[in-house]
């Protein structure tokens, strides 16, 4: 059987609001405890709820690796985010055309804190709207941070395969 490398997604949704904030940021703080004492990355959703997410883990999580999954914030939510030591995972919203924030953000981000993702099967990249999202597609995010960052296609997805292992394999 594989160890777990990773407790998430765990995090706060104040968009769909479901469960009353007190309670999501309980169980928030439960996750970051559970990771804390194994040791492990967590890995956070963060939906309208920034500033409640950055209290919490400064708060609580200060020693582990935090992944800031589908980052959807602009630089001063990043900056946050990286004071507390956090990698900003990028996926499909970066490709879309309104998105030109999160491509201002992503110059923003230093290279051995980026990291690309899916969110399978959720948000596509832009050439792929509308359809399911695959893994194969990561390849458009790997293409946008290139050309955002004036490097090749391959430098990119060498650095962020470097930085997952440096996170994921504890």
């Amino acid at each position: 059987m594989q160890d777990a490398v990773a407790i998430g997604e765990i995090g706060l949704d104040y968009f769909r609001n479901l469960s009353p904030k007190n309670a999501q940021i309980e169980a928030f703080i439960m996750g970051l405890d559970l990771a804390r004492r194994h040791k492990l990355p967590a890995i956070i959703h963060q939906r309208d709820a920034s500033r409640d997410v950055i209290t919490v883990i400064d708060k609580h999580s200060r020693d582990i690796p935090i992944v800031f999954h589908c980052f959807s914030e602009g630089i001063d939510c990043a900056r946050k985010c990286l004071d507390l030591g956090g990698y900003i995972g990028l996926g499909g919203p970066l490709t879309y055309p309104r998105n030109g924030y999160l491509r201002d953000m992503l110059k923003f981000v230093p290279p051995d804190r980026l990291l690309v993702e899916t969110d399978c099967p959720w948000l596509p990249p832009q050439s792929k709207r509308g359809r399911r999202n695959e893994p194969a597609y990561i390849i458009e995010v790997i293409e946008t941070i290139a050309e955002v960052l004036g490097q090749t296609p391959s430098e990119i997805s060498k650095l962020t395969f470097d930085n997952a292992v440096r996170v994921f394999a504890n």
